[in-house]
């Protein structure tokens, strides 16, 4: 059977719901679902993993590549296994829907066991010693957009021949976290960032709001309970936002016949 791989933030991840946008998606094209997004997550992860899965031939031409690029400053850092405390959640104490997502992350690669820590704003604030230091220094000194903006187009470029000499499908989601969005000079199209005219790219906004407006309180937003009632989440989707939006990749999938 074909398998869907999806990567990305918690945009695409468990934030909150049991079923992503990919799971709900994935039954839609008959294919096993492969999930690789994450929480904190960051394209030079996105990269490093789907591109060994490539040479590894774990993904093949029957399979479907989609990519949701997140925040352009996110960066991927090496860790060590001093440091790996796995985070197991108990259900006795936490019925919520989704997953928790550790800061030390671990995993088997054909190089060995790789630990790494994910680099947003403000990560050095809850990612604990000794990395603290070493986020907050690089989000003090190294944060600069035309340095991320130049990387984001070499490196997407060279992972776009690379599949495109794989043979392999890929569709890229373009959602309120995609950085190439903001960062963009004015009077340029978001398909210039993207090299080449045969990209396949779906706008996740235009799926779930057409009308191109939305309220402050939509029911496709994720919605948390607080002692104040209901707190809204522009920023991840409801189950029910993951659903409709899996639905329109569908439809553009079979209107592109990918």
């Amino acid at each position: 059977m074909p398998k869907l791989f999806v990567s990305g933030c918690s945009y695409s991840s468990y934030t909150g719901v049991d079923y992503p946008w990919g799971e709900c998606l994935a039954p839609m094209l008959e294919y096993d679902y492969h999930h690789i997004a994450m929480g904190a997550g960051n394209n030079d992860r996105t990269w490093r993993i789907l591109s060994r899965m490539i040479m590894e031939s774990e993904i093949t031409p029957d399979d479907l590549v989609i990519i949701q690029y997140t925040d352009l400053y996110r960066r991927e850092f090496a860790a060590s296994a001093e440091t790996y405390v796995p985070l197991v959640r108990d259900p006795k104490f936490d019925s919520r829907p989704g997953k928790p997502v550790p800061w030390i992350h671990k995993q088997q690669t054909p190089s060995g066991e790789v630990y790494t820590t994910n680099f947003k704003a403000h990560s050095h604030t809850w990612i604990g010693d000794p990395h603290s230091e070493l986020h907050y220094i690089y989000e003090q000194t190294a944060l600069d957009p035309i340095w991320h903006i130049e990387h984001f187009i070499s490196q997407h470029g060279m992972f776009k021949v690379f599949c495109d000499s794989h043979d392999i499908r890929l569709i890229i989601l373009n959602s309120s976290y995609d950085g190439i969005t903001h960062l963009k000079q004015p009077g340029q199209d978001i398909e210039q960032f993207y090299l080449s005219s045969d990209t396949h790219m779906v706008c996740a906004h235009d799926i779930l709001w057409p009308e191109k407006s939305r309220s402050a309180r939509h029911p496709y937003d994720l919605g948390h309970e607080s002692s104040d009632g209901i707190t809204w989440d522009k920023s991840h989707l409801s189950q029910v936002g993951h659903i409709v939006l899996a639905e329109g990749i569908f439809e553009f999938i079979k209107q592109k016949n990918i």
